[in-house]
C-alpha cells in the first residue's frame, strides 16, 4: 500500500487536505539506534524460557521464591511429622490400615510398637500394659467402629533381642553373606467388617499418657493389580 499520498476524507465544499508519508525523510531524523533495526544491524531479542525468568530483578525474585516453596513442601513430604507416626517415652510407635478384597470385606488394623532407644531400655523392664482404642472414620469423618485391645510390652526383652540379632548379622556380613535384617516389636492387630471406611484412629495409652494417630486405610488390591 503507498503511503506517500494519503486523502483524508472532508466535507462537500471543503478543499482536502493531502498527507505525505516518506520513510527516508523519518528514518533520516530517527536515533541511530532506530537506523540500525531497519537496516538489520540489530536483531531483536528473543530469551528463552529461563531468561525470561531471571530477565528482571522482579522475575528472579518470584523465581526465588517459588523454589523455596518447593523445597520447603518437598523437606516437609520426606522428612515432616505424619499422622500415622510418632515417637513417646522413647519409643517409636506407627499405624497402618489396609484391606484386601480376596481377603473379604475387612479392614485390617496394626500399630507396630518398636523396641525402646537404649537410653530409655530400663523405663521397659518387664510387661508393660498397654491399652490401645481403634475407631474406623467414614467419610463423613463420623465413628463407625470401635475395638479395644489390650497388651503387653517388654521393651528391654525386644531391645535385648534385637541387638542380639544385630550381632549375629554382622558376623554374617564379615563372611560375605547378605542377610536382611528383621523387624523387631510388638505388633498390636485388629480388624473391622465395614469397608465403609477411610481412615482409622488409634488412641494409646502407655505408662498413664494418652495420645493418638491417625492412618488412612489403603487398598492393597490396588497395587498388586
Amino acid at each position: 500500500m503507498d503511503f506517500n499520498n494519503i486523502t483524508e476524507g472532508y466535507a462537500e465544499n471543503e478543499e482536502g487536505l493531502v498527507f505525505r508519508y516518506n520513510r527516508k525523510e523519518r528514518l533520516a531524523h530517527a536515533p541511530q539506534i532506530v537506523k540500525d533495526y531497519y537496516d538489520g544491524k540489530i536483531v531483536a531479542f528473543k530469551p528463552g524460557l529461563f531468561k525470561a525468568l531471571v530477565a528482571t530483578r522482579g522475575n528472579r525474585f518470584m523465581l526465588f521464591a517459588l523454589v523455596i516453596c518447593f523445597l520447603i513442601v518437598v523437606f516437609y513430604g520426606f522428612f515432616g511429622a505424619k499422622e500415622n507416626e510418632d515417637s513417646k517415652f522413647g519409643v517409636h510407635f506407627s499405624l497402618s490400615a489396609f484391606t484386601y478384597e480376596q481377603l473379604g470385606e475387612n479392614i485390617y488394623v496394626n500399630l507396630k510398637i518398636d523396641p525402646p532407644t537404649k537410653k530409655f531400655v530400663e523405663d521397659y523392664d518387664g510387661e508393660i500394659p498397654v491399652k490401645i482404642e481403634f475407631f474406623t472414620v467414614n467419610a463423613e469423618g463420623e465413628i463407625s467402629g470401635k475395638n479395644t485391645v489390650l497388651a503387653k510390652y517388654n521393651g528391654k526383652k525386644l531391645f535385648l533381642e534385637k541387638q542380639e540379632e544385630i550381632q549375629k548379622i554382622k558376623e554374617l556380613k564379615k563372611n560375605g553373606k547378605s542377610v536382611k535384617v528383621p523387624e523387631f516389636g510388638l505388633d498390636v492387630k485388629t480388624s473391622f467388617s465395614s469397608l465403609e471406611v477411610i481412615s482409622v484412629k488409634a488412641d494409646v495409652e502407655l505408662r498413664g499418657e494418652k495420645f493418638s494417630l491417625n492412618a488412612p486405610v489403603k487398598n492393597v488390591t490396588d497395587y498388586l493389580r
